[in-house]
């Protein structure tokens, strides 16, 4: 026999034979009365047997009207499924001339959105072009600015060696003039000494 406990619903199995007023549930720990079940009297089993088979004689004598109520049901079935299949048909066929304007209307915004595009590429084109073009006046002035530099820097050591000549030159000009200082001297005392020669030639005469 199983009973159920009213607390938390566990299921208690109790063994045939057993006699107990009141059991312990092992879950919650709730007594739980133990009532055994009403055996029904013999006529009333009858009473019940009898019944079903009055309802299976019953279906047994009406099975050919049950079966023309199940056909009829399901032609009244076909018949309405048809129905909203013709109601769903007229309502497209009222919606369609729209889905096709729609159509129509989406496929002209698809093909000016493919001219839109069209025009965007070869934009992207020229816009490339331009930016190899640039590139390659960017790679030119690069180019003049490093000979410039070259040669700058070439004309900065031509500016040195003229320096360096310079100075050169302008050491052998100060020694030019100390030859020439010297030259001078050498003259101012051969003049003196031409005077005093002269001198002594005089006094010798007289």
């Amino acid at each position: 026999m199983i009973i159920e406990c009213p607390g938390c619903r566990h299921r208690l199995r109790l063994k045939d034979g057993v006699e107990a007023r009141s059991i312990v549930c092992p879950s919650c720990g709730r007594r739980v009365e133990v009532r055994k079940p009403v055996e029904r009297p013999d006529h009333e089993r009858e009473m019940g047997q009898s019944r079903i088979s009055r309802m299976y004689r019953y279906l047994a004598e009406h099975r050919r009207f049950l079966r023309q109520g199940l056909v009829v049901l399901w032609m009244l079935a076909v018949l309405g499924m048809l129905g909203v299949i013709v109601w769903e048909g007229r309502a497209l066929a009222v919606r369609l001339p729209r889905a096709e304007h729609y159509v129509r209307s989406i496929a002209s915004d698809v093909s000016s959105i493919k001219s839109d595009v069209s025009s965007i590429k070869s934009d992207v084109s020229s816009i490339e072009s331009d930016v190899s073009s640039i590139q390659k006046n960017v790679w030119s002035i690069d180019y003049d600015i490093t000979r410039m530099k070259n040669d700058v820097s070439s004309i900065e050591s031509d500016v040195s060696s003229i320096e360096s000549d310079v100075s050169s030159i302008e050491s052998d000009v100060s020694s030019i003039e100390g030859d020439v200082s010297s030259i001078e001297t050498d003259v101012t005392a051969i003049e003196t000494a031409v005077t005093n020669m002269d001198i002594l030639g005089v006094n010798t005469k007289r």
